[in-house]
C-alpha cells in the first residue's frame, strides 16, 4: 500500500517516500515503551473506557491512508503505537477480571478466536479489492479504509455494552501499578514468560508483515501476487482462529499448556515456512497459552503482566521490522527456530516457578499453618485477638493436640 501511495505522491513530496517497515518499527517501539505507562492509565480509567479510547486512536490512525500527507505515516505510526498499547493491555485486563478459574480456558479461547476473525474478514476484503491490480489506485483505497475505519468505530460502540467487571477491590494508584510492573519483572515466572513473549513478537512480525510482503513481491506469482498477499492473510487468520478454537475445546484439560508443544513441532516442519495457515496456528498456540497463563496466575492484577507481555512482544517486532530489509528470508527462518526453542523452554520453566502465587495458594498455606497448630506441632501457640471481638477470653492449651478451656477467666488478650 505504501508503494502505491509513493507513486501517486512522489512529485508532490519532492521524492520523499513512505517506508512501511520503518513505520512499523516506529509503531512497535512506541508500543513497547508505552506499554509500561498504559497499566497506570487503565487502573485509573478502567478496562472498558480504555478499550474505547484505544479503539478510537487506532481507527483515526487508519484514516491517514485516506488523506495522505508527507509525514502522515510517521504520525500514524506514533498514534497507532500509543493506542495499541492501551487497547491490548485493556483487553487482557478485562479478560482477567471477568474470568474465573473455571472459565479461564473457555474465555481465553473464545476471545482469541473472535479476535482472529479480523484478519480473515480483512484478508478477504483485500483479496477481492486487489485482484488483478499491480498498483493500488486511490479509488480502491477509498473503498478499503472507510470500511476498516467504520468497523473500528463499531467496535468502540460495542465496548459500551460489555458487562462490568466483577472486581470490587480498590484500584491502586498509577505509581503503585507502575512499581508493581517493575517488581513483577524480577520474579522467576514473569522473567521466563517474558522470554516466550519475545519469541511471539518474532513469529508475529514474520507472519503478519514479512510473509505477506514476500508473497506480494514474488513476481513468479504473476499479476495476482497482490491478491495472493491478501489470501495469505486469510490463511494466517484461519490458523490463529483454529488455535483459539482448540483451546476452547480442551478447556477442561488440566494440562492445556501441552498444546504449545504442537506449535513447537510445527515450527520445524518445512511446510510451516511456506504455509500461512500453519504459521498462524503456531503463533496462536503460543499466544493463547500466554494469555491463559497470565490470567490464571495474576487474576487480580492483569494489567501489569500484560503490559510486560505486549512490551516485550512489540520490542521484538520493532527490531524485526527495522532489520527486515537487510536480512534474507532464510536468516529469518533460522532465527525463528532458535527463538522458538528458547521461548518454549522458558515457558515450561515458568510453570514450575513458585513466585507470583494467587489467592488460592495463600489460602492453602494458611490452612496448613492452622492444621499444624491444632495437631500439636507447636507446644504452645499464641494468636493475638482483638479484645473487642469477644466479651470473654479463655486460655487454650494446645499441648498434645488437646484443646482445654480452664474454668477461670483471664484478662490477657492472648489465647
Amino acid at each position: 500500500m505504501s508503494d502505491s501511495i509513493n507513486k501517486d505522491y512522489s512529485a508532490k513530496w519532492n521524492g520523499y517516500e513512505w517506508d512501511g517497515f520503518k513505520s512499523l518499527s516506529i509503531l512497535y517501539f512506541t508500543t513497547a515503551i508505552l506499554c509500561w505507562l498504559a497499566p497506570p492509565l487503565i487502573a485509573k480509567l478502567g478496562p472498558k473506557l480504555s478499550l474505547a479510547l484505544g479503539g478510537v486512536g487506532v481507527s483515526l490512525a487508519l484514516s491517514t491512508y485516506l488523506y495522505p500527507f508527507k509525514y502522515g505515516l510517521i504520525a500514524a505510526a506514533f498514534m497507532t503505537g500509543s493506542s495499541t498499547s492501551i487497547l491490548l493491555i485493556a483487553q487482557g485486563s478485562y479478560l482477567g477480571l471477568v474470568s474465573s478459574k473455571e472459565t479461564n480456558s473457555r474465555d481465553t479461547g473464545l476471545c482469541y478466536a473472535i479476535y482472529q476473525l479480523a484478519p480473515i474478514t480483512g484478508g478477504t476484503l483485500v483479496s477481492l479489492l486487489f485482484s488483478g491490480k499491480e498498483n493500488i489506485p486511490r479509488e480502491t483505497r477509498n473503498i478499503l479504509y472507510p470500511v476498516l475505519v467504520g468497523f473500528g468505530f463499531i467496535g468502540v460502540v460495542c465496548t459500551m455494552f460489555l458487562r462490568s467487571s466483577k472486581s470490587t477491590a480498590k484500584s491502586p494508584s498509577p505509581v503503585q501499578v507502575l512499581k508493581q510492573s517493575f517488581q513483577l519483572l524480577t520474579t522467576k515466572r514473569m522473567a521466563c514468560l517474558t522470554i516466550t513473549c519475545l519469541y511471539t513478537g518474532q513469529i508475529y512480525s514474520f507472519m503478519s508483515n514479512l510473509y505477506p510482503t514476500s508473497v506480494g513481491y514474488t513476481k513468479v506469482f504473476g499479476v495476482n501476487r497482490k491478491q495472493y498477499a491478501g489470501e495469505s492473510g486469510i490463511c494466517l487468520g484461519i490458523g490463529e482462529f483454529s488455535a483459539g478454537v482448540l483451546l476452547f475445546l480442551t478447556r477442561n484439560n488440566k494440562k492445556a499448556e501441552r498444546l504449545l508443544f504442537i506449535g513447537y513441532i510445527l515450527t520445524f516442519l518445512p511446510l510451516a515456512l511456506l504455509c500461512a495457515t500453519l504459521l498462524g496456528f503456531v503463533d496462536g498456540c503460543y499466544q493463547t497459552q500466554l494469555f491463559r497463563t497470565i490470567v490464571k496466575h495474576y487474576p487480580e492484577n492483569t494489567a501489569a503482566p500484560f503490559g510486560i507481555y505486549f512490551s516485550a512482544q512489540a520490542a521484538t517486532m520493532a527490531t524485526m521490522n527495522l532489520f527486515s530489509s537487510g536480512c534474507g528470508l532464510h536468516v529469518h527462518c533460522i532465527l525463528l527456530m532458535i527463538g522458538c526453542s528458547i521461548g518454549t523452554i522458558a515457558f515450561f520453566v515458568s510453570l514450575s516457578a513458585n513466585d507470583g502465587r494467587g489467592v488460592e495458594d495463600e489460602t492453602v498455606d494458611t490452612r496448613d499453618k492452622t492444621n499444624s497448630i491444632c495437631n500439636g506441632n507447636e507446644s504452645k501457640s499464641t494468636i493475638n485477638i482483638d479484645s473487642k471481638a469477644q466479651s470473654e477470653l479463655h486460655s487454650i492449651d494446645t499441648s498434645n493436640g488437646d484443646i482445654k478451656f480452664p474454668a477461670h477467666d483471664v484478662e490477657s488478650n492472648n489465647v
